[in-house]
């Protein structure tokens, strides 16, 4: 037989199937918009606007239904309200358009930024469980609480009083920090640095209206840092940390005008002789150790206990 005339037992372009991709080929990428109908369900809230003389559906609750993009929405100038949790979303920057949005819900997205302009009124910012990577961007005059939680976050920046003047609670668990530094908010009430890589606290000793701070599931030994300027807070939570020694425990005294809930639970140095008592004697205005209250009993222990360790401490008389 003539080769010419011979033919191949496969032909690579009769054999392919064009709708299964190659291997270097990317799957096509799947494109759910926001819809009409996901408007219909999704909008609610009747409120006044324009001086009361109008009214408008200012809430848009449009949660886990995979939408990759939801363009349609700045169409909606009046909407105030707008959570988007559990969606698909890698860009929301059409929420730009929205002049008067106060309340923004973006957990458990694909965000990597959230590419928001000046929103002037925005009050609450979640943007927990995304892949954004900076706080650099973050500039809101009335914005009062942020969540960050469990992102890609390695370093704190841009998060000082210039632009975020407002706000009162920050909430960073669960990313990658290794340090508390960078964080320059004097106005700040509460800060939540749970399960990070911190082994040092810094940087911390401006925020005088620091109220409530959480520091579990990271590996500090040291508590250096702290200072007296801490003068407002009350609750430190240090569960599971890597503490030993009560002499760290001692360096706590500064904050014995203020702290009245302390936490070391799953802690080494919760196994220390006498740890309830010596702890009661270097803070003795604390009214919880370990979410248990100290009793009277362990109050006059500590006062007894102190009283003797005093009077140890005497020079002998000639």
């Amino acid at each position: 037989m003539d080769d010419d005339n011979q033919q191949s037992d496969i032909d690579p372009e009769e054999e392919r199937d064009p709708d299964q991709p190659q291997e270097d080929e990317e799957p096509p990428k799947v494109v759910n918009l926001l819809s009409p109908a996901h408007m219909k369900e999704s909008l609610s809230l009747l409120a006044k606007i324009n001086h009361g003389v109008q009214f408008a559906l200012t809430r848009f609750q449009c949660i886990d239904k995979e939408l990759t993009d939801i363009s349609l929405l700045a169409k909606y100038k009046y909407v105030r309200y707008v959570d988007i949790s559990g969606n698909s979303l890698t860009d929301i920057s059409c929420l730009n358009s929205l002049p008067n949005l106060l309340r923004l819900d973006a957990e458990r997205n694909l965000l990597i930024e959230a590419n928001l302009g000046e929103c002037p009124y925005l009050q609450i910012l979640n943007l927990a469980r995304n892949n954004i990577v900076s706080t650099s961007e973050f500039v809101y005059p009335h914005l009062r609480h942020l969540n960050l939680n469990y992102n890609q976050i390695g370093t704190v920046s841009g998060l000082d009083t210039f632009k975020l003047d407002s706000l009162r609670i920050l909430e960073l668990r669960g990313n990658q920090l290794t340090t508390t530094e960078n964080i320059s908010l004097p106005k700040l009430e509460q800060l939540y640095l749970a399960a990070n890589q911190i082994t040092a606290i810094e940087g911390i000793e401006m925020m005088g209206s620091l109220e409530v701070l959480h520091l579990r599931e990271n590996p500090i030994q040291s508590l250096d840092g702290f200072s007296e300027k801490l003068c407002r807070l009350s609750v430190l939570n240090m569960r599971q940390t890597q503490v030993e020694i009560m002499n760290e425990i001692s360096k706590l005294q500064v904050l014995s005008s203020s702290l009245k809930s302390l936490s070391f639970l799953d802690t080494p140095v919760t196994e220390t002789e006498n740890y309830r008592i010596e702890t009661l004697i270097f803070l003795r205005l604390l009214d919880k150790l370990d979410k248990e209250k100290f009793t009277n009993d362990e109050r006059l222990e500590a006062q007894e206990l102190s009283e003797s360790k005093l009077e140890q401490e005497q020079p002998p008389e000639d």
